[in-house]
């Protein structure tokens, strides 16, 4: 999993979080792309869907995000 993403001229911390195969947002937030991805793979492999394909991107926050 790539982890290397452009410095932001923000001072601000990225946030990152999981978009369904829809792009849609999930509630949860993380403080790094690892959490984010641990995150995912834990979900997926403890649910009905281990065993098939499932759309899931994980996504980082942009400066003007609340």
């Amino acid at each position: 999993m790539a982890t290397s993403l452009p410095n932001s001229s923000s001072h601000q911390p990225r946030r990152y979080r999981q978009v369904d195969h829809h792009g849609q947002p999930r509630l949860e937030h993380f403080d790094s792309i690892e959490d984010a991805g641990s995150f995912a793979i834990r979900c997926i492999s403890n649910s009905p869907l281990a065993n098939r394909p499932v759309g899931l991107g994980l996504a980082v926050s942009a400066e003007s995000d609340s």
